[in-house]
């Protein structure tokens, strides 16, 4: 499988050596990657980025004993790649490289926030006219990407 790095690959974005000021980390989920994937098939690739994962990934876990932390397992992050890349085959979008060993990155125009950009992001998966299959979605978000950059 091809590297972010490796300019064949529809990932091929550039490797940061940190998250710089302004960037936000993409959710990682497959609607997160699915925006990173409009933006990168409207030819808004210089928005996105990713730094390589040096810590090992923590997650939470709820039982009776309440919340806490454990660190994923190697299996663990295999059904995170393997659920997100399916969600990205659903819609049409390319599946992402070595997902777990990378924070993606999205850099929002200038005019919006990490956050504000997130919320009208997010805006497009909730419009009931569209549903909410990856497949109506895709379209609808690369629309959006158009729209505002």
């Amino acid at each position: 499988m091809s590297t972010p790095g490796d300019a064949s690959s529809f990932w091929a974005v550039r490797e940061l050596p940190h998250r710089p000021e302004g960037w936000g980390l993409v959710p990682e989920n497959g609607w997160g990657l699915l925006v990173a994937a409009s933006l990168i098939a409207e030819g808004h690739g210089d928005h996105v980025a990713c730094t390589r994962r040096l810590e090992p990934r923590i997650g939470e876990i709820e039982d009776a004993a309440g919340k806490r932390p454990f660190t994923l397992t190697a299996e663990d992050e295999a059904i995170i790649t393997e659920s997100i890349n399916e969600y990205l085959a659903d819609a049409g979008a390319p599946e992402v490289p070595d997902i777990v060993a990378y924070d993606w990155l999205i850099h929002p125009p200038p005019y919006l926030s990490i956050q504000a950009f997130w919320e009208q992001a997010n805006a497009q998966f909730w419009d009931p006219a569209v549903g909410n299959h990856p497949s109506t979605l895709y379209p609808v978000v690369r629309r959006w990407v158009r729209a505002g950059f």
